[in-house]
């Protein structure tokens, strides 16, 4: 198995979310899929779109959410997370 970890979200990290803007499929002949693991909070529509070039290749995500309720999400585990946003 071949991967890239970028030490945790792959949308917070810099380094990994500058590589996967600018990815380009011809740099990767062999690679068939990418699985993404996120708690999605930076996962919005227009960096979704930035990252155009791994859409085809993004076969799994796993989002890992942090709490049960809106409550708990949004005062005690994800300061500032907007749990209708998630």
């Amino acid at each position: 198995m071949n991967g890239c970890d970028g030490g945790g979200d792959p949308f917070y990290s810099v380094p990994i979310r500058n590589f996967l803007i600018n990815l380009k499929s011809e740099d990767f002949p062999v690679m068939d899929s990418v699985i993404l693991h996120t708690n999605a909070s930076l996962w919005t529509e227009k960096l979704w779109n930035q990252m155009e070039a791994i859409h085809p290749h993004v076969k799994d995500c796993e989002i890992s959410i942090d709490a049960a309720t809106k409550d708990t999400y949004e005062n005690k585990t994800r300061l500032g997370g907007k749990w209708d946003v998630l």
